[in-house]
């Protein structure tokens, strides 16, 4: 339940509260990787097109 989280639980986790996100919504070529808790890598944007 993200509700629970405090400040500090999200700031380890990664967590962006951000209301804007410029780092995704522009027109550069960008890939977005997530590393997750396993240590596996998943590209979950790419090019433009989330692949989720």
């Amino acid at each position: 339940d993200p509700a629970r989280l405090t400040g500090p639980m999200k700031k380890k986790l990664g967590f962006n509260d951000s209301a804007l996100h410029w780092d995704l919504v522009n027109t550069e070529p960008k890939t977005v990787t997530a590393h997750l808790t396993d240590g596996r890598k998943v590209v979950i944007y790419d090019r433009g097109i989330f692949t989720l």
